[in-house]
């Protein structure tokens, strides 16, 4: 057993240093870019991984139809967030080989919920505590996770098919999901042959973030919404609540 304990022990500080890391390098963020093959679309990703710079070159109709470039756009984007997290990894990777973190100290046994309720435990006198009353009363703590996690999966299902739209002009639809993820640019192709790449550019980049802004508003309204699962992992937090759901309090 002890054995055991010694790789779960190394297991957690090896856990705890990779986040450590991986939490330095998204707080400092790391720059991007992308071209599709043509060179007709270019992005530029900043350290928050916003777009700084999404430029469509003027001689995009030598290359692509009007129904063709909201894909490229697009595509290019995530090429470009796919190069900011490949930046990502490698930095945390010579991170941890060249100066790893200090693992962190656990929190005291006395601190953790099963400590704070043997502590409640000690402080209750001898035979006051019903060992068969809390067991039935764990099983209906289990029943109603039970329950919560079926309520939480259909509402948290409902989120991530959820779709916010940016629009720029009626000429440019941009399409993000619940987390912001880019899932389409639409353009109206009479109003694409009538602007210019400038136009393009800056209405595109307006329909992305107008997008992304609607699913980051709408997360924010969702977070105040805690799922049943949520609500009662939250009340599983506290070791008084705990106890007085157990009955440990008399």
């Amino acid at each position: 057993m002890s054995i055991e304990l010694d790789r779960i022990a190394e297991i957690r500080e090896s856990l705890d240093r990779v986040q450590q890391v991986a939490e330095a390098v998204d707080a400092e963020g790391t720059l991007a870019e992308a071209t599709d093959d043509t060179g007709s679309v270019s992005v530029q990703l900043g350290h928050d991984g916003a777009i700084v710079s999404l430029v469509v070159d003027a001689d995009w109709p030598d290359h692509y139809r009007p129904e063709e470039l909201g894909q490229v756009v697009r595509d290019t984007i995530r090429a470009a967030e796919v190069a900011r997290l490949r930046t990502a990894l490698t930095m945390t990777g010579e991170r941890l080989r060249d100066a790893p973190p200090t693992t962190r100290p656990m929190p005291p046994t006395s601190d953790s919920l099963p400590g704070r309720l043997r502590e409640i435990l000690a402080e209750r006198p001898a035979g006051a505590v019903d060992a068969q009353a809390v067991a039935s009363r764990l099983n209906g703590v289990v029943d109603e996770a039970l329950h919560a996690l079926g309520e939480s999966r259909e509402l948290l299902e409902a989120r991530r098919r959820a779709r916010y739209d940016g629009h720029r002009e009626g000429g440019v639809v941009a399409t993000a999901d619940a987390q912001g993820q880019l899932l389409e640019v639409a353009y109206d192709g009479d109003w694409l042959r009538g602007q210019s790449a400038l136009a393009i550019s800056l209405a595109t980049t307006d329909a992305i973030v107008a997008a992304r802004a609607e699913a980051s508003a709408a997360a924010a309204r969702s977070s105040h919404d805690a799922t049943p699962l949520e609500r009662l992992a939250r009340e599983l937090q506290d070791p008084m609540a705990v106890a007085d759901r157990l009955g440990l309090l008399g």
